[in-house]
């Protein structure tokens, strides 16, 4: 019994004294590359202690971030807790983070208010962020924000009582053979994007998208290649590198097993759409029906913020542009209803 009781003792101060100074150790030898191979190493100042670690950051924006380790209550490595002040809202924005002995990390980002200045304002009340990533590195990250605005000088409003937007990603191996015979595994992702507006001037909005046997290297390359276009001019190499970077990776997830589905787009209760697009069979199927009008109200702000157009101008472009695809063939309009389906019945024959 003395024995055991030593032993418990042992492992209790190992835990509260020993390992997290190794937790300091492994933050002092880590945390200053990082930073300076993203360059901030000149505006950050870290400190490292035996129970808790520090870091500073006071560039465009501030960050006052502490982390504990090992904190005795919860099955975490690393606790953080800080705050950042930026110019994206009046309020600081709150930082709560764990990383869990167990592979389960979170983090949350939480503030009052954000609030944006320029040719399109935001306005919201409370918004927040969170993370968080399984032991499996299946993760989802979750954007809500209470009573958004977002408007312009040209009268374009986009509100809504409820704003939130989710990502979830799970990883899905698949096993496949080499010209050799022997079997390999290629890491690859399933995606799912969801997003719901409780819009105050027009119906609701719904939409969740499924990306299936994304592999995960092609993704990276697409991402860095989308990074590379909105930085490059027209007419430059660099972006006709970017464009090549998109194609190659697009080939890639696609001839890879891609699979895309449009599950839900509902705007209102009267209009929706669906759509199934395997990557390696080349156009999209989407069907969809509803109201004209509805649809009209919903997309005008949208049309209006993006083009920089005036509402009355946005509705015109929507309304030309469902003319055209009623001249295609592929839009059928009866009173306020409409039935669109891509491609025709005549183009699938």
């Amino acid at each position: 019994m003395k024995k055991t009781l030593i032993i418990l003792v042992l492992l209790g101060l190992i835990w509260l004294l020993f390992l997290p100074g190794l937790v300091g150790l492994f933050l002092d030898r880590k945390v200053p590359s990082w930073l300076e191979a993203r360059g901030w190493d000149e505006a950050a100042r870290f400190e490292s202690g035996w129970f808790a670690s520090r870091l500073r950051i006071a560039d465009d924006y501030r960050l006052n971030l502490d982390a504990r380790h090992l904190p005795p209550l919860g099955l975490s490595w690393l606790r953080l807790a800080g705050s950042v002040e930026s110019g994206i809202g009046p309020s600081p924005i709150n930082v709560e983070g764990r990383f869990g002995l167990t592979g389960h990390n979170t983090l949350q980002l939480r503030t009052g208010r954000l609030a944006l200045d320029g040719p399109i304002r935001l306005d919201t009340g409370e918004a927040r962020l969170a993370l968080e990533q399984a032991r499996d590195q299946s993760g989802l990250m979750r954007w809500q924000v209470e009573a958004a605005k977002l408007n312009d000088q040209l009268g374009n409003v986009l509100s809504g009582n409820e704003f939130g937007l989710s990502l979830a990603w799970a990883a899905t191996p698949r096993h496949s053979a080499d010209s050799a015979g022997r079997h390999e595994s290629q890491p690859k992702l399933d995606l799912q994007l969801s997003l719901h507006l409780d819009s105050i001037s027009g119906p609701t909005v719904d939409l969740k998208i499924d990306a299936l046997s994304v592999q995960r290297a092609a993704l990276v390359d697409l991402i860095e290649g989308l990074q590379q276009l909105s930085r490059s001019a027209e007419g430059t190499t660099a972006r006709q590198l970017a464009l090549l970077t998109v194609a190659g990776a697009w080939q890639q997830l696609s001839g890879d097993g891609l699979r895309i589905q449009l599950s839900t787009f509902q705007l209102g209760p009267a209009t929706s759409f669906r759509a199934h697009w395997p990557g390696d069979e080349g156009s999209p199927l989407i069907s969809g029906n509803g109201s004209i009008a509805a649809s009209i109200n919903t997309l005008s702000p949208i049309v209006g913020l993006t083009a920089g157009v005036d509402p009355a101008t946005a509705d015109r472009l929507i309304q030309a542009w469902l003319g055209q695809l009623e001249q295609q063939g592929w839009l059928r309009v009866e009173n306020d209803q409409f039935e669109f389906r891509y491609p025709a019945a005549e183009e699938q024959v």
